[in-house]
């Protein structure tokens, strides 16, 4: 698993996981900013696969009630106050979904807990299995979306989401040409 975050956290295959009983139960920032990203919940912990991608660790989310989040006062200011933003992600999704459900990547969120950017597969603007960017600017805009017509299920996809709130743009690229 990679994920960069606005080159504020760094999670990838050089990362220190915590191995509870073959499952994730906190994946270590490497930036060096502490945003450590953790499950408590034994039953929501991602699944760690070891020599998955090209002999390298993942973790396998089961698309149902796996997540980890960071909760630091530092991880809800990642995007307060700036002009833009990207989210990076290596993913397989294995099965097909016969509608648009959304598969969440990488959420952040307002002080209120709505989200202020996102990064998704399957949603109501892309489609079923189609990477989706989400985003809010400020705390009282509404959200809006950018769907990806992308890669379907089945093989590993590199997304990365860019948002500029100054120019009210975003783009996606999948594997890395531009998608949207």
């Amino acid at each position: 698993m990679l994920m960069a975050v606005k080159p504020m956290v760094i999670i990838d295959e050089l990362s220190s996981v915590t191995n509870a009983s073959g499952y994730a139960s906190q994946a270590n920032d490497r930036s060096g900013n502490a945003l450590h990203f953790a499950q408590a919940t034994a039953a929501s912990r991602p699944e760690i696969l070891n020599a998955e991608l090209t002999g390298g660790r993942v973790l396998r989310f089961d698309g149902a009630n796996d997540f980890m989040s960071c909760s630091t006062s530092a991880a809800l200011g990642l995007y307060r106050n700036t002009g833009a933003g990207w989210v990076f992600a290596l993913y397989k999704k294995r099965g097909t979904d016969g509608s648009a459900l959304d598969k969440t990547l990488f959420r952040s969120h307002t002080n209120a807990g709505a989200a202020r950017l996102s990064l998704q597969v399957g949603g109501s603007n892309s489609g079923a299995n189609r990477p989706e960017l989400g985003v809010r600017r400020l705390d009282g805009d509404s959200f809006a979306s950018l769907g990806s017509s992308g890669p379907n299920a089945g093989a590993w996809v590199m997304v990365l989401a860019a948002q500029n709130w100054a120019s009210r743009s975003g783009t996606l690229y999948i594997n890395g040409a531009v998608d949207a």
